[in-house]
């Protein structure tokens, strides 16, 4: 058996991937897993021919649980082994909040502008790639629009990452048109 650390948002977790078969080989047999106390034991679902399986939901994450797995064969002979799952911490990440801007601006830093925690995430973008090394170029907008504009920031630690999103508003800027062509004034005029 074998020691294992997941994200706490895996869902479920497949105990019959964590043994090994017992040695000798035998088919008959029953597998049993067990765990005290709770929240260990009621965290284990399923049964011997459709397999084990342990719901990361119902332990706390950071946390290292025992569990033991036993198993019976056809002889009554039983032995057990042990195994530890701790589920990792997966972090909140917040991408947070870019004010609009108007096609003119120059080019905007995501991190500075959304402030998103936690620090030292990444950013990525979701339906345009107007973002060059965590830098967005309005002036490189097509067509602005009124449209809005995607980004992705995600976070990972310890191996487990999760994201948020976050989006800026590019403004066109407005048209303006001169009616007079020329206009003649006197000079003592005041």
């Amino acid at each position: 058996i074998r020691d294992t650390a997941i994200c706490a948002d895996e869902g479920s977790l497949r105990l019959n991937s964590l043994f090994m078969p017992p040695t000798p080989p035998t088919f008959n047999g029953v597998p049993t897993w067990e765990s005290t106390p709770n929240p260990q034991r009621s965290a284990i679902s399923g049964s011997a021919a459709a397999g084990f399986n342990l719901n990361l939901n119902l332990l706390m994450p950071d946390q290292t649980y025992v569990f033991y797995y036993g198993f019976t064969d056809f002889f009554g002979c039983t032995n057990t082994d042990t195994f530890t799952v701790k589920p990792k911490i997966v972090p909140t990440v917040d991408a947070g909040f870019m004010n609009q801007i108007c096609v003119d601006a120059p080019p905007l830093n995501i991190d500075s502008a959304a402030n998103p925690t936690p620090d030292n995430g990444t950013w990525s973008t979701i339906g345009t790639s107007n973002l060059i090394s965590g830098y967005f170029y309005p002036a490189n907008v097509p067509n602005p629009n009124n449209q809005s504009y995607w980004f992705r920031y995600t976070y990972v630690l310890d191996g487990c990452d999760n994201s948020d999103s976050v989006s800026i508003f590019v403004r066109p800027l407005p048209t303006v048109t001169a009616n007079a062509s020329s206009i003649e004034i006197c000079e003592n005029v005041n």
